[in-house]
């Protein structure tokens, strides 16, 4: 007898709200798909073999293992303050080692002696990066993005992560179904926030974004995703981020 897989393979939007802080008036509203990269696979496949986390990523921490020295900033959610505390979990004991991959730039590595306090860093998704190179030459979402992709078509380090709150009192990670009795969605949320003009994304047109985990992967020569694993990504229709507008992001992502 064969059996033909009839889950759905995962798929997700993103919604985008831009409001004036100072009129109220919502200055831009969209929401569509996304696309999944190939990488989802790679956090998957950990994710469901039980390993939450791994001794290997980044959440603001100088990079010194692959090529120069570098660190790309992560914000608070709806602040414009950036983390000085970088990686909020850390190996508390040997019950823990089921949960973590020792793994380093060159890969997986064997063993579990993994010392008290060490960084561990998720592999679920923790954080979202957002660029200035989703447009094509007449000002159009890009529909060109390859599921290979490791990084957004456009950022550089004045480019900050925002990072989820996953705090239960905020609601900025929630859980919803779109069939009776079955969780099925979960929406991931940010916001930058208006009225400070030290933001680092202010005088930018935003037309990408892409979402993350904290869990570090380096491909063949390709560091791109040292500071985290590119989840999904998504173009759209560009938005003029100055100290007036405050930009709400919801990625849904569902099975």
């Amino acid at each position: 007898m064969f059996f033909n897989e009839k889950v759905r393979q995962p798929r997700g939007s993103l919604e985008i709200i831009a409001t004036n802080i100072y009129t109220g008036e919502i200055v831009a509203h969209e929401e569509d798909h996304n696309q999944i990269q190939d990488w989802a696979k790679h956090i998957f496949s950990y994710l469901t073999a039980g390993q939450l986390f791994c001794t290997y990523g980044n959440q603001g921490e100088q990079v010194i293992d692959v090529g120069n020295a570098y660190s790309i900033p992560h914000y608070v959610d709806g602040s414009a303050t950036s983390l000085i505390t970088q990686t909020p979990f850390t190996y508390l004991n040997a019950a823990m080692s089921g949960l973590v991959q020792i793994r380093t730039s060159a890969g997986d590595a064997v063993g579990t002696n993994i010392p008290d306090a060490t960084p561990i860093y998720s592999f679920f998704p923790s954080k979202m990066r957002f660029g200035t190179g989703g447009l094509d030459n007449n000002q159009q979402p890009l529909t060109t993005m390859a599921t290979s992709a490791t990084s957004l078509n456009t950022a550089d380090s004045t480019c900050p992560f925002i990072v989820i709150d996953r705090s239960y009192l905020t609601q900025h990670i929630t859980l919803s179904q779109t069939s009776t009795n079955t969780i099925d969605t979960v929406t991931f949320s940010v916001k930058m926030p208006g009225g400070d003009s030290s933001y680092p994304y202010n005088g930018k047109v935003l037309s990408e974004a892409g979402l993350f985990c904290d869990a570090g992967l380096v491909v063949g020569n390709d560091s791109n995703m040292r500071t985290g694993i590119m989840f999904s990504y998504r173009t759209f229709n560009g938005i003029t981020k100055d100290a007036s507008i405050e930009v709400v992001f919801n990625w849904k992502i569902s099975m």
